[in-house]
């Protein structure tokens, strides 16, 4: 296994749990020195993006609310976000859609959604979707985004390709431009973000990872261990799904 591979958190349940301040302390007190920071559904946390990083905290992204694609003031909402993240100099940001397969957007539609992409000053990190019945949960439609949109990259979630119905799906045609692998357990049907060791089959996240057929250089904890507003237990909670990855890697991650 590759010594290289390190570990991140992505921030969303523990800010919207304990707030930026206490989530601040899990982060630092479990070890963890590169985040995903999560905007909030209303972009509420970004103005706390300086106390992070003047913890010495690498803000790796910003991960903005899911928006619909095709949607104009969807997108100019999410230009708003952005402009606010980049005071900040954060390199990226990261998106993913909500738009239902049940919709077929039009040539000039995607074109206009490719355009819009291609003109963002920050990196776009784009997620695959969580859920059966949403665009962009499907590989083949992030592949056309990536290719439409060239300085654009992605973000694997194995764990969202389980619940979307992409269990051990394959995903080595596009490892050049995945900047990292994001990790958390399901049951192989619902996107539940349940921390490491209480996902069932395809949704166990050593499925999703030994289905890629490479070690990821960076893989991101985007758990929800669903508990209260203790500091310590939520320190456990970060510590027991970076024990266990480092467990699956062979104990090659450095912590």
């Amino acid at each position: 296994m590759s010594t290289q591979t390190t570990i991140a958190l992505q921030t969303k349940s523990c800010v919207e749990t304990l707030g930026v301040e206490d989530g601040l302390t899990v982060a630092v007190e479990a070890g963890i020195e590169s985040v995903v920071f999560w905007a909030g559904e209303e972009g509420e946390f970004i103005e706390a993006l300086g106390l992070w990083q003047d913890q010495g905290l690498n803000v790796l992204s910003v991960a903005l609310p899911k928006l619909n694609a095709y949607s104009s003031p969807s997108r100019q909402q999410t230009e708003v976000f952005i402009q606010r993240v980049h005071e900040f100099g954060v390199p990226a940001v990261g998106l993913i859609f909500g738009d239902q397969t049940t919709q077929t957007p039009s040539t000039q539609a995607q074109e206009n959604l490719f355009e819009w992409a291609r003109n963002i000053d920050l990196t776009l990190i784009l997620e695959n979707s969580g859920r059966m019945n949403e665009r962009f949960s499907s590989l083949h439609e992030i592949e056309r985004f990536l290719e439409s949109v060239p300085g654009s990259k992605m973000a694997l979630d194995v764990g969202h390709l389980a619940s979307s119905g992409q269990g051990g799906a394959n995903p080595s045609h596009l490892k050049e431009r995945i900047v990292w692998v994001e990790v958390h357990d399901n049951n192989g049907v619902q996107d539940l973000h349940l921390p490491l060791g209480f996902g069932s089959g395809v949704g166990a996240f050593q499925f999703g990872m030994k289905s890629l057929g490479w070690t990821p250089e960076r893989i991101v904890i985007e758990t929800n261990p669903q508990i209260d507003r203790n500091l310590d237990a939520w320190v456990r909670a970060v510590r027991s799904d970076k024990a266990q990855i480092v467990e699956f890697l062979g104990n090659a991650v450095p912590v």
